[in-house]
């Protein structure tokens, strides 16, 4: 999920929310049944109607599985998917918002264009998002500075 998009948002996306990818062949777009405009991208393809929230729960557990970023937990069961991450932190849909807002920021992308890609203000960036971080500052803040070795800077001293 590479583009910021709220779960939501997501969930209730619909074909004409989207544009046809003309640069991948039609044999590759064979992706659902339901291709009407009302229809939901991501849908149950006997019935159209959208995944339930334990369809989503479980196709993310399958994915943290899957790409090794944890483990079927002791209690795990079909009714209810649990998976133990190897970071220990809790993963959710909602984590690849976040990761995404967070890796434009520090690719240098401007605040105001996350802002408007993501659907969300400049200031809610500013108090959730941005980690202030002085020691992938230090290059950019120093840009177009001339700073020269501390020996030259106090001779003043007389003891250097």
């Amino acid at each position: 999920m590479d583009t910021g998009i709220r779960p939501g948002a997501l969930r209730k996306m619909k074909w004409k929310h989207i544009s046809e990818n003309t640069s991948i062949s039609k044999e590759e777009r064979k992706v659902s049944k339901h291709k009407k405009a009302d229809d939901f991208l991501f849908c149950n393809q006997h019935t159209s109607q959208p995944f339930s929230e334990r369809i989503w729960k479980a196709s993310l557990a399958e994915v943290l599985v899957e790409s090794d970023l944890g483990v079927w937990g002791k209690d795990d069961s079909n009714n209810l998917r649990k998976v133990d991450v190897h970071s220990g932190k809790s993963i959710t849909w909602y984590s690849f918002r976040h990761g995404y807002i967070t890796m434009r920021l520090q690719a240098g992308v401007p605040i105001p264009v996350i802002a408007a890609n993501t659907d969300t203000s400049m200031k809610y960036i500013q108090n959730h998002y941005f980690h202030y971080r002085a020691d992938e500052s230090t290059e950019i803040l120093s840009k177009g500075r001339n700073i020269r070795p501390a020996e030259e800077s106090l001779r003043w001293v007389g003891s250097v």
